[in-house]
């Protein structure tokens, strides 16, 4: 995976770069605004994680992040942080879908990001990097689909980091199959690659959903 991210940084850099400038900048009334949005009161509050929803994975790494033990106030960083992960999940949709091959900067990866539904996600402190990492978790598996063993690795990985994360985010994961399937009916890929990737992505699912379940019992 380090290699193929390396790869991937090294390649495209200067457009990663321009792209995770926009992003700070998208969130900078945020910043400006320096409000305490719904559930942040409650967690500003008590400093309770998120292991009673199931996001044990939340929890620890906002824990991890804040110094360790009770999960104290993270902003700005929190949604800067959370900007730069989310316009990075737009980056990967762009290059796994082939959007703008030739150009410096990729505008399609900003689609994500300035989504307008996602502004809310956003404007939490706590919650806003959890649920970009669980974006990101299963957008990454599809930059392995020339291999069956990685994919179906990261896969799994990625969707049980999502699931212990915030749980929403994984119909990502069937969007993202679906998106792909279609870009391969649009450049007339043989039946048999499409059907290989819904095989393998429906097994991952089914292997992430029974391991998930299996570890939220012991946990």
């Amino acid at each position: 995976m380090q290699n193929k991210m390396r790869s991937i940084v090294s390649r495209h850099k200067y457009s990663l770069i321009l792209c995770l400038f926009f992003a700070f900048f998208y969130v900078l009334p945020l910043l400006f605004a320096n409000v305490y949005f719904t559930d942040d009161m409650r967690r500003s509050l008590t400093g309770l994680g998120w292991r009673y929803d199931g996001r044990h994975f939340a929890s620890f790494l906002m824990s991890k992040l804040t110094g360790g033990g009770r999960i104290s106030d993270f902003f700005p960083y929190s949604t800067i942080l959370a900007a730069f992960l989310f316009a990075l999940s737009g980056y990967i949709v762009s290059l796994v879908v082939g959007l703008e091959k030739n150009v410096k900067f990729k505008v399609s990866s900003l689609i994500l990001l300035i989504n307008p539904f996602l502004l809310e996600n956003l404007s939490y402190r706590w919650d806003s990097i959890p649920m970009a990492v669980s974006v990101l978790a299963v957008i990454v598996p599809f930059l392995f689909m020339s291999s069956v063993y990685k994919f179906i690795i990261f896969s799994v990985i990625g969707i049980c980091i999502t699931l212990f994360t915030y749980q929403a985010s994984v119909v990502i994961y069937p969007l993202m199959v679906l998106v792909v399937l279609v870009g391969y009916s649009i450049n007339r890929k043989k039946m048999k690659d499409s059907l290989n990737l819904l095989k393998l992505s429906v097994f991952s699912a089914v292997v992430a959903l029974v391991l998930y379940k299996l570890l939220s019992l012991a946990l």
